[in-house]
C-alpha cells in the first residue's frame, strides 16, 4: 500500500526551524481557481520542541521536554518520526548522549491520539519519536516526554550537569527494508546513464533483492549503466558494490524535506566564529536567488525559514549531517525512497508517474496573487523546474510571479500544501512525493549523494556523524568513509530549478559520478540515518 493512499487530506505547511510555532490562519471559502478549501489549515511540519529541563532522581538525570507536530502517520507501510537530539550550550553545544531503551511519556496532551514510541540510537546520539500505534488516518502529536541522559558517556560528573539543554528535532520518514527496482525499464534507451540489468539489449531494471554485494557490468543480470558524454559522469562501470555500501535494501530514515534555511541558520548559531567563517553561505551574488539567511544582532536568522536552503556546498551539507548525528545517503537509497517496492514506470518522476506540472504564480490562502511569502502561500504544479519553452539565460522569463519573485528554491512543502488544499485524487503525485513520503526528490535543488560509480563512493559504509564537529567547521572524526572534501565519491540526483523535464526523470544519472563540492544557487542537501 502506498504511503499517500492512507492519509487524511488537509492543508499543510512546513516547519520553520527546529523550534516551530503554530499560528492559526483564517482563510476564505473560495480561491481564484474555484476549488473548495478546508477552513482550518493544518500544517505538515510545524515540529515544535521545547528546551530540555534536566531533572535529577538520585544519580539518574532525565531530560524532560514537550514535542508536537501535525499530520503525522503510522500505517502498515511506514511512519514519520522526529529525530530528536540535545546539545549543551554551556559546553560549546556539545552533543548529549542518551541512555539506551529510555523514553517515557509524561503526558499526552491529545487524549484521542496515540502515545509515542521511542527508539534511542545504538550510538546514543539521539532518539526517534513516533506514533506508537498504527492508525489509518493522519493526526497531531503533542507529548510531554523524558529521556535519560547518560551523562558519564558525555564526560560529566553529576555536579557538572546544567539545568537545561537545547533540544532539536528533524522530521524524517521511515523507509522499511525489502527489495526494489532500480533504474528504468528502457535501460540504455531511457534517462541518461540509468541503471539497468545487463542483458543482450541492455533494457529492464535491476532488482535489489538483498543487502549483499552487487556485481557491476560483468555478467548477465548484473547491475549496469552507460557512461555517456565521455566525461565519466556515469561512473567507472566497475564493482562489485560491497555489502557494506547502503544499497537501499536495509531499512533507513530519510529527512522528509531538504535542509531548510531556518534549519541551517539554527545550526550556524551553535558554531564558533572560526567554524562559521567556513560554513556561513551568504555573501555571494549567487546566493541572491531566494537565499534569505543573514546575521542580525549577532545571530543568524532566515527571513524565510521554511524555504529550501540553496547554495550549500558539499562540506556545508556534510557538516550539517555530522552535527545532527546523521549521514549522507546513496543513489540506490535515493531510488528506493522514491519508487518504493512497486514496479518501475519508464521515464517516471519521483512520484511514480510521468505527469509533471510547473507553476509560476504564488497565491495567498484566499487565492489571490501573494504580495509576500510568509509561509501560507501555495503554487500550482508539483515540481520546481524550468519549462522547456523558457530561456533560463533570460531571468525575466523564469521568475516567479507574486511573493518574493525571483528564481530559485521554494518553501519545502509548497506542492504538498496545494495537493491537500485541492483534495487531489492522487495526493502523492500532486505533492511531488516519493513512495514513503519524502518531498522534493525531483527538481527544486540538487540532491548531493554518494555514488556507486567510483571506488571512493563504493567504499562508503554508512557511518553516522558523531554530533561533535571539528574546530574549523568540517565534518570529521567518525566519517572517514564519506566522500572526500574534494568531492571524490559524490553524485548529483534530482536536478534543480534550472533544468527542464528532459533531465528530471528519477532514474536520470547524468551526474551519476560528479565531484561537485562547490556552492551554487541550485545546490541543496538532505541526510539520512540507518535504522538500528
Amino acid at each position: 500500500m502506498q504511503f499517500y493512499k492512507s492519509l487524511t487530506r488537509g492543508h499543510q505547511k512546513s516547519g520553520k526551524r527546529f523550534r516551530h510555532r503554530f499560528k492559526p490562519i483564517l482563510i476564505a471559502l473560495t480561491i481564484a481557481c474555484s476549488l473548495a478549501l478546508t477552513n482550518n489549515l493544518l500544517h505538515a511540519s510545524d515540529v515544535d520542541i521545547s528546551d530540555g529541563q534536566v531533572v535529577m532522581e538520585g544519580d539518574q538525570a532525565f531530560i524532560e521536554f514537550q514535542i508536537s507536530w501535525k499530520l503525522s502517520w503510522h500505517n502498515e507501510t511506514n511512519w514519520d518520526a522526529a529525530w530528536v537530539f540535545a546539545k549543551d550550550p554551556s559546553r560549546g553545544f556539545q552533543h548529549v548522549a542518551l541512555t539506551h531503551d529510555s523514553g517515557e511519556l509524561i503526558r499526552n496532551h491529545l487524549s484521542d491520539q496515540p502515545e509515542p514510541g521511542f527508539d534511542v540510537s545504538d550510538d546514543q546520539l539521539g532518539v526517534f519519536i513516533y506514533r506508537g500505534q498504527q492508525r489509518s488516518e493522519r493526526g497531531s502529536n503533542n507529548w510531554s516526554v523524558r529521556v535519560e541522559w547518560d551523562y558519564a558517556a558525555s564526560d560529566y560528573t553529576i555536579d557538572e550537569l546544567p539545568e537545561s539543554v537545547e533540544m532539536y528535532a528533524i522530521e524524517m520518514v521511515y523507509v522499511p527494508d525489502g527489495p526494489f527496482e532500480t533504474g528504468d525499464p528502457l535501460g540504455k534507451n531511457g534517462p541518461d546513464n540509468a541503471f539497468f540489468s545487463l542483458n543482450e539489449d541492455s533494457t529492464g531494471t535491476y532488482r535489489v533483492t538483498s543487502s549483499e554485494a552487487i556485481s557491476v557490468c560483468d555478467e548477465d543480470g548484473s547491475l549496469c549503466y552507460q557512461n555517456q558524454y565521455g566525461r565519466g559522469r556515469g561512473g567507472d562501470q566497475k564493482g562489485p558494490i560491497p555489502a557494506e555500501y547502503p544499497n537501499g535494501y536495509d531499512a533507513f530514515y530519510l529527512m522528509k524535506y531538504k535542509i531548510s534555511q531556518g534549519q541551517y541558520a539554527e545550526m550556524l548559531n551553535t558554531l564558533s566564529d572560526l567554524q562559521t567563517a567556513n560554513r556561513a553561505i551568504f555573501g555571494s551574488s549567487a546566493y541572491e536567488d531566494r537565499g534569505t539567511i543573514k546575521r542580525v544582532n549577532g545571530r543568524y536568522v532566515a527571513e524565510n525559514p521554511d524555504r529550501a536552503c540553496n547554495y550549500l556546498g558539499w562540506e556545508d551539507g556534510a557538516l550539517f549531517a555530522d552535527w545532527a548525528g546523521l549521514r549522507p545517503f546513496t543513489e540506490l537509497e535515493y531510488e528506493k525512497a522514491a519508487r518504493g517496492p512497486v514496479e518501475a514506470v519508464a521515464n517516471e518522476y519521483a512520484w511514480g508517474t510521468t505527469s509533471i506540472t510547473h507553476g509560476d504564480t504564488l497565491f495567498n490562502p484566499n487565492g489571490i496573487m501573494a504580495d509576500r511569502e510568509d509561509g501560507d502561500e501555495y503554487i500550482r504544479g508539483n515540481a520546481n523546474y524550468r519549462p522547456q519553452d523558457r530561456d533560463f539565460s533570460v531571468r525575466e522569463e523564469t521568475i516567479f510571479i507574486g511573493g518574493d519573485g525571483g528564481i530559485g528554491p521554494l518553501r519545502i512543502d509548497i506542492f504538498e500544501t496545494r495537493a491537500h488544499r485541492i483534495n487531489a485524487e492522487n495526493i502523492r503525485e500532486a505533492s511531488g512525493a516519493g513512495y514513503y513520503g519524502a518531498l522534493g526528490l525531483t527538481g527544486g535543488l540538487f540532491e548531493r549523494i554518494v555514488t556507486v560509480g567510483n571506488e571512493r563512493g563504493r567504499a562508503f559504509t554508512g557511518s553516522h556523524g558523531d554530533g561533535n564537529i571539528n574546530y574549523s567547521g568540517y565534518a570529521g572524526n567518525t566519517v572517514e568513509d564519506w566522500p572526500s572534501r574534494s568531492g571524490n565519491g559524490l553524485a548529483l540526483r534530482a536536478r534543480n530549478y534550472a533544468f527542464d523535464t528532459r533531465r528530471l526523470q528519477m532514474a536520470n544519472r547524468g551526474f551519476g559520478q560528479y565531484s561537485a563540492t562547490y556552492r551554487a544557487r541550485g545546490m541543496g542537501f538532505r541526510a539520512a540515518r540507518t535504522s538500528d
